[in-house]
Parts: C-alpha cells; sequence; structure tokens
C-alpha cells in the first residue's frame, strides 16, 4: 500500500521561480494520473484576483495560512487522506514552518512510523546566501529527502563563476529555462502548462511546441530524481 507524500515546495527568498516549480511538479503528477492536492500560502488582498497557485489551478488549489495553528491541522492532520500533498510556501515562511513541525514531533512520528513520506524542495536562488538557508534547513529537518532545484528561469548563475562555493551533498535538479514568449503566454491564460498543450483551438501551435518540449524535458529531470515513486508500508 502506498504511503501518502507530503512535498514542501520553498525558498527563504522570492523571485526564485518557486511557484513556477511547483506547477511544473504538479502537472508532472497529473501525467502520471495522479491529481496531487496543492495548497497555496500566497494569501490573496480580499476582492484581488487569485495568485500563485490558486491562478493556475482554481478547482485544485486551497489557499490556507499555515502561520496558523488552525492552517496547519487542516492540512498535516489530513495528509492520510490524499496520495500527495504538495505544499507552495511563500517566501520566508519555510524554516519557520520546519522549525514548527520539527518542534510538535511531527516529522519524527510521522517518518520514523513510515506514515508518510516527506520531501523538501529547496528552489535554489543564485546568491551564496541560498545555499547556506539549504544547509541550515537541512540541519531543522534530516529525516526528510532534500532535493535542490536550481530553476533557470531568471538566467541564474548558481556560482558558475566560482570554484569556492560547494553544493551540499543532497540531490540537484536541474530545470531549463522556458522560452519567454511562451511563458508570457501560458501566464497570461492562467493555464496549467498541461492544459495549455492541449488548448489546441485557442494557443498558438509554435509555442505551444515549446512548452510541450521544455516541460517534456522537465519532466524527464524528475524521472531521473525518482520524484514519481511512491514510498510503500513495510510489511
Amino acid at each position: 500500500m502506498n504511503v501518502p507524500t507530503l512535498i514542501i515546495v520553498g525558498a527563504q527568498k522570492g523571485g526564485v521561480g518557486k511557484s513556477f516549480i511547483a506547477r511544473t511538479m504538479l502537472d508532472y503528477y497529473k501525467s502520471h494520473g495522479i491529481d496531487a492536492r496543492a495548497i497555496d500560502t500566497e494569501i490573496p488582498v480580499e476582492g484581488s484576483d487569485p495568485i500563485g497557485l490558486k491562478r493556475f489551478y482554481r478547482d485544485r488549489a486551497e489557499v490556507i495560512d499555515l502561520s496558523k495553528s488552525a492552517g496547519q491541522m487542516k492540512v498535516f492532520d489530513t495528509l492520510k487522506n490524499h496520495p500527495i500533498t504538495l505544499i507552495d510556501i511563500r517566501a520566508g515562511l519555510l524554516a519557520s514552518m520546519l522549525v514548527m513541525l520539527k518542534e510538535t514531533g511531527f516529522f519524527d512520528t510521522a517518518i520514523d512510523a513510515r506514515r508518510f513520506n516527506i520531501i523538501v524542495v529547496h528552489v535554489l536562488g543564485g546568491t551564496v546566501a541560498s545555499y547556506a538557508e539549504v544547509k541550515h534547513m537541512g540541519g531543522i529537518i534530516r529525516n526528510a529527502r532534500h532535493v535542490l532545484v536550481k530553476n533557470h528561469i531568471n538566467d541564474n548563475s548558481f556560482f558558475n563563476w566560482t570554484d569556492k562555493v560547494e553544493l551540499p551533498d543532497d540531490e540537484v535538479i536541474k530545470v531549463s529555462k522556458l522560452n519567454e514568449l511562451a511563458t508570457e503566454h501560458v501566464d497570461a491564460a492562467a493555464m496549467t502548462f498541461l492544459d495549455f498543450i492541449a488548448d489546441v483551438e485557442h494557443q498558438s501551435e509554435v509555442l505551444r511546441g515549446y512548452v510541450r518540449h521544455w516541460l517534456g524535458n522537465t519532466f524527464a529531470t524528475y524521472d531521473k530524481a525518482k520524484l514519481n515513486e511512491l514510498g510503500e508500508k513495510n510489511g
């Protein structure tokens, strides 16, 4: 029997394409026949249009304030009801949430008892501080799987200019940059990547081709990282 999987996508710094990566992962699991539960922690201004994941997954994404105990209970007490729960953590909240989960004993009891699989996806920025944050958060929670994502959406060099920065001994996934015009059209349409590719009637054949090729490459990197392999309970 498969164990429910919790995926936490986060970064302490904003502007690194965290929600962009979360969207690719939701589409990745959709391509494997799994409608992952999507939790968005970006709280919009009352009366404004949806933002974050909610803008692209209006019928699936649920906006929850995880800085409050009621929101934490709503998510973590119901993990067992979903094969995959993906949380897009707003900038600055990742470290405090990991500390909260550690202090409440969630990580120790949930992982050690093999009740859940937990994957923490760190979306890296192009600064030394970004790597230091990953090392710090890896120390907060050691018994989860930590995955590092180099998202090239902003053309970050990720220290290609120096040999003085060492990556932690964690898994690193590289997501290539999507054609800028294709990115703009997908965002303007407020569609998932998969839905944009499938929209033959309204979308450009050329731009759909760009998205299809890029998404296929992104999915291949996730396959290589074995993100499609859900854990199984012992016995």
